[in-house]
């Protein structure tokens, strides 16, 4: 999803030294290993679990009648966070480079413009802030406080709102603005809910899905989803390049 080869312009990566794979071959085998994984699960929360894993592959290849049919049966309100306990290889990242671990890496200013604007938006934008020796106060992510926090990898939230992209996109139907707001009252500041919205469109949906998926991971598939480059240079490629360790250790790159 995130990376490509920069002398080909082609997205996707390499696994275990593999050849290069392309952005869409991996999307189908992760779609065939959800659906064996689906296949096998034990509870119903695991089966919920698993049809929102799928619902944010389809989401991905923007096959939204299929992101309608797989979140319909995901995860619902009252479902726990599915989170990975491996964190060493996730959120310890964001805490030992952009969070009380060390911080190299602050996050973009709208993030703190949207709590100023509503500061109800605190519930679920967790930030933490240093100021710098010349006075200017900078915030960082305060949501992987520890290094082994355990890294969100699906919640029934995130599953609320890529139905509701789905039925705004014409892949199904459903009361799209319902399903936002559901998600804006869960989450509470000095024990308030967020206030709910009058509307939705999908420019709404965008900007509450980088408000919910703060620091999960999901802002360059939403970039790509929604075309929404305004912080690249023309010239510049729309995925990370692969790391040059990787290029010169694997022999069949």
């Amino acid at each position: 999803a995130f990376f490509g080869n920069p002398s080909t312009g082609q997205p996707g990566a390499t696994i275990n030294n593999s050849a290069f794979i392309p952005q869409a071959q991996l999307y189908d085998q992760s779609i065939n290993l959800f659906k064996i994984a689906l296949a096998n699960t034990a509870t119903a929360a695991e089966t919920r679990i698993v049809n929102s894993m799928l619902a944010k592959v389809y989401l991905a290849k923007k096959d939204y009648v299929n992101v309608f049919t797989y979140a319909s049966a995901g995860m619902s309100s009252g479902d726990a966070q599915f989170l990975s306990l491996n964190s060493l290889v996730s959120s310890a990242w964001y805490w030992g480079f952009a969070g009380v671990g060390r911080v190299q890496i602050i996050v973009n200013n709208r993030f703190n413009d949207y709590i100023t604007q509503d500061p109800q938006e605190a519930g679920r934008i967790k930030l933490l802030s240093l100021t710098g020796r010349s006075g200017t106060r900078y915030y960082y992510q305060g949501m992987y406080t520890l290094r082994e926090s355990p890294f969100v990898m699906m919640t029934w939230q995130e599953n609320n709102l890529m139905l509701a992209e789905a039925i705004l996109r014409g892949g199904g139907a459903g009361d799209a603005l319902q399903l936002v707001n559901d998600v804006r009252a869960s989450h509470t500041f000095n024990g308030l809910p967020i206030s709910p919205l009058a509307t939705i469109d999908l420019d709404a949906l965008y900007i509450e899905r980088d408000k919910e998926l703060f620091v999960r991971g999901s802002r360059m598939l939403d970039q790509h989803r929604f075309d929404k480059w305004t912080h690249l240079a023309p010239e510049r490629a729309k995925f990370l390049p692969l790391p040059l360790r990787e290029v010169n250790g694997n022999p069949n790159y």
